[in-house]
């Protein structure tokens, strides 16, 4: 079955596909995509973040993220310990602040952890990669102001 046929025959659909230079929400006729649409497709691609961009913006600013996402902290050495704030009888959360693996946590005897302060937010609030990676971007603007 063709798009064609899936749309009710329709010369043009709408939807999300991938062109050269990403990806692209919009409509397309058979003959391609009209211009204007293109462009506003790549519009509203460069106003999502991109998670490996920001990813790497918080690992150079982890005591910062830290101290948003894991309040009532501390730093020791290397490392940032602080409560789970997800809740009562859970244990400690330490994630590394600087150096080599700066990003890496894990929650009390290595009861589960990661390698980057995107999986620490996703884990933390229960979030979705996109609302995680918004929130860490709010941070690293230092427009966050508490939740």
């Amino acid at each position: 079955m063709t798009r064609a046929d899936a749309a009710g025959s329709r010369s043009h659909w709408v939807g999300l596909w991938h062109d050269e230079s990403g990806p692209v929400i919009g409509w397309r006729s058979p003959k391609g995509v009209p211009p204007r649409a293109a462009s506003v497709a790549k519009r509203v691609a460069a106003l999502r973040p991109d998670p490996t961009r920001v990813t790497l913006a918080a690992m150079a600013r982890m005591a910062e993220v830290c101290a948003q996402l894991l309040p009532g902290g501390r730093t020791e050495g290397r490392w940032w310990r602080a409560p789970d704030p997800r809740g009562e009888g859970r244990p400690e959360v330490r994630v590394l602040i600087e150096g080599a693996g700066a990003g890496a946590w894990i929650v009390g005897d290595r009861e589960s952890g990661g390698s980057d302060p995107l999986s620490l937010a996703r884990t933390l609030t229960g979030e979705r990669r996109g609302q995680a990676t918004a929130r860490l971007v709010r941070i690293l603007r230092g427009s966050f102001p508490g939740g």
